[in-house]
């Protein structure tokens, strides 16, 4: 995650709607990219992402994995 991060400054947390998901908005200092990070406090929890047909999103884990397609 550190990866990912660097560079990049806190906007916001996410309103998730849950008490135990949080969502932290970074962006780069310089390009203006977006970065979310979300978690959970504890199990798994589905997570829905709505955006633009256009936007290119990416899914890592914490250890900078991508999943398998």
């Amino acid at each position: 995650m550190t990866r990912q991060l660097n560079r990049m400054n806190f906007v916001k947390m996410v309103p998730t709607g849950s008490n135990t998901v949080f969502c932290f908005q970074f962006k780069h200092y310089k390009t203006g990219e977006l970065l979310h990070v979300v978690w959970t406090l504890r199990g798994t929890r589905p997570v829905s992402v709505a955006a633009a047909a256009s936007e290119k999103l990416t899914v890592s884990d914490s250890m900078d994995n991508r999943p398998a397609s």
